[in-house]
């Protein structure tokens, strides 16, 4: 992959915060109430452990092992095991977690694509994908720590909208970056 790609791939991923900064902006009541349901939903908990258990095997697969490079065959079979175990035993607040994974994840990709690249737009995918990974880490080990940014950043239907204009220039810029990159690659 190219650092144009990675930075298309940054814009796709922007695509769902452009699209909750639109959300928020026309129905912050509605969004309000997601927001603070989102920790305890089950069925957002299952589906987003098992996107990021499939995203940790697909990295598993691709990660040089050594020694243990004759396991790796038992381990991307324990996924699905693992999968089951991450449902039945640790659903509370599973969806905050498995988010953090998501992201915590989502980085691997771009910072392997902008390692050696000499564009100083690459700086600004390096700071997003350790942004990333941060605030991943952080809901994976403290999934109150969604729940308390929810709680203070999201009081009023005012302070959700200026977030959703906050996201819609965020996922604008990563597009006109990724549009740069592509330009003057």
């Amino acid at each position: 992959m190219n650092l144009p790609g990675a930075a298309w791939i940054a814009g796709g991923l922007a695509v769902a915060s452009l699209v909750a900064g639109t959300l928020a902006f026309a129905v912050p009541v509605r969004v309000q109430g997601w927001l603070r349901a989102f920790p305890r939903s089950r069925s957002a908990g299952v589906v987003l452990s098992l996107a990021a258990l499939l995203g940790a095997a697909v990295e598993l697969h691709r990660m040089p092992m050594g020694m243990l490079e004759s396991w790796k065959p038992s381990l991307l079979v324990l996924i699905p095991l693992v999968f089951i175990l991450v449902v039945v035993f640790m659903d509370d607040l599973l969806a905050p977690r498995a988010l953090g994974g998501i992201l915590a994840l989502a980085a691997t990709p771009i910072l392997e694509t902008v390692r050696w690249h000499p564009s100083s737009g690459r700086l600004v995918l390096v700071v997003l994908a350790y942004l990333m990974a941060g605030i991943g880490c952080y809901w994976m080990l403290s999934p109150y720590g969604f729940r308390k940014m929810v709680e203070s950043t999201c009081k009023t239907a005012a302070a959700i909208r200026y977030w959703g204009i906050v996201k819609i220039f965020a996922s604008i810029g990563l597009f006109m970056l990724g549009w740069h990159l592509s330009i003057s690659f």
